[in-house]
């Protein structure tokens, strides 16, 4: 009887655990901090975890262009900016200027306007406040300097993490522009330089509020070295410093061009907020490459030569890479690997399954 009794008593113990288990995963009404849209648009997010969007529509860089029907691709000479000219800042809220909405039109008859009664004198209008200033910057934050690291000519070293640059670009004929930088990564931590653009102003695009630029790494040492056994040991990557030019690309790797964004003719303000910076800059232009031939129309002038070359170049010892995750591996599954060794283990080659994003190079 006791066996039996401990059998009904465990059995609604069970019971009772799956009826507070089905209690607590059913469906309940979704809370917010936010109200009306705002609330709606935080529960229904992306997940991408940008909270700053909220409650907004976010425009894509498809969207944009839509948008600028008639801003086509200019092909032409680079258009620098005038870094002597540029303005600093550590005042990083920005409010993008929003387009005015059309008024109505006027109403040919007005209706006669109501006597009003007399009007007491206004009081005398208040002093006007003085506007506030700008927060200020030390050079331990920006500094504009003549030639670094090899580049000659002005250059802005950006030190801080944040903070905010202003360039001016005089554009002859407006359209669409890539941005290209010439710049240097200062960190030595592991993390792009992340950067947002505002143009005239206003927003652009919503990838263009998180633009990374990549840094380069390399291998600590030029050798591979081995442990007491004999085995290759992982060699550490550490920051390769080097001057890198190239344009604001698509983080994602959704856009194999450059991003392209629509400039006025005349004077435009490019506005560059760091939220990830310290790197400097020797060159911001706009510029869009030449669209490139077929092969077929390249091979029409090229001719073969006698000369015979040969090099044979180890893939896992590269001169840097834009990944600090791009390390050497070992690989005994064949072998046309080089080195190869049926024992020990040897780094041969590179990358493995860290090649995950689109642009790694």
């Amino acid at each position: 009887m006791k066996i039996s009794h401990l059998k009904r008593v465990l059995s609604a113990l069970l019971l009772a655990a799956m009826v507070i288990s089905l209690c607590a995963c059913s469906p309940t009404e979704a809370t917010g901090t936010g109200s009306g849209s705002e609330g709606a648009a935080a529960a229904s997010g992306d997940g991408s975890g940008d909270m700053r969007m909220v409650g907004t529509v976010r425009t894509t860089y498809d969207d944009y262009l839509k948008a600028h029907p008639d801003s086509k691709i200019v092909y032409a000479d680079p258009i620098e900016a005038d870094l002597n000219s540029a303005v600093f800042s550590m005042d990083t809220v920005f409010v993008p200027v929003e387009d005015e909405p059309e008024q109505p039109e006027a109403e040919t008859e007005q209706p006669e306007a109501e006597a009003q009664p007399e009007q007491t004198a206004a009081p005398a209008e208040a002093e006007a406040q003085p506007e506030e200033a700008p927060a200020a910057f030390t050079s331990e934050d920006f500094e504009l300097v003549n030639g670094f690291e090899g580049r000659e000519g002005s250059v802005i070293v950006w030190k801080n993490a944040e903070g905010r640059l202003d360039v001016k670009f005089n554009v002859a004929q407006a359209g669409r522009y890539a941005i290209w930088f010439d710049y240097y990564a200062l960190s030595d931590e592991a993390r792009n330089v992340e950067l947002e653009f505002y143009l005239n102003g206003k927003k652009t695009f919503s990838q263009a509020e998180r633009i990374n630029m990549t840094r380069l790494w390399h291998n600590e040492n030029d050798t591979i070295e081995q442990d007491i056994r004999g085995n290759d040991l992982n060699p550490s990557q550490v920051a390769y410093k080097a001057w890198i030019k190239g344009p604001v690309r698509d983080n994602e790797g959704l856009y194999d061009a450059p991003f392209t964004f629509c400039f006025e003719a005349g004077e435009n303000t490019l506005t560059i907020i760091g939220a990830r910076a310290q790197f400097a800059i020797a060159g911001i232009s706009l510029y869009n490459e030449p669209e490139l031939v077929s092969y077929a129309e390249y091979s029409k002038n090229a001719s073969l030569t006698d000369n015979k070359y040969y090099e044979l170049v180890q893939g896992e010892l590269p001169s840097y890479t834009c990944d600090p995750a791009l390390h050497p591996i070992y690989d005994r599954s064949s072998v046309n690997t080089l080195p190869a060794d049926p024992i020990l283990l040897k780094r041969n080659t590179m990358g493995g399954g860290n090649w995950a994003s689109q642009g790694q190079y």
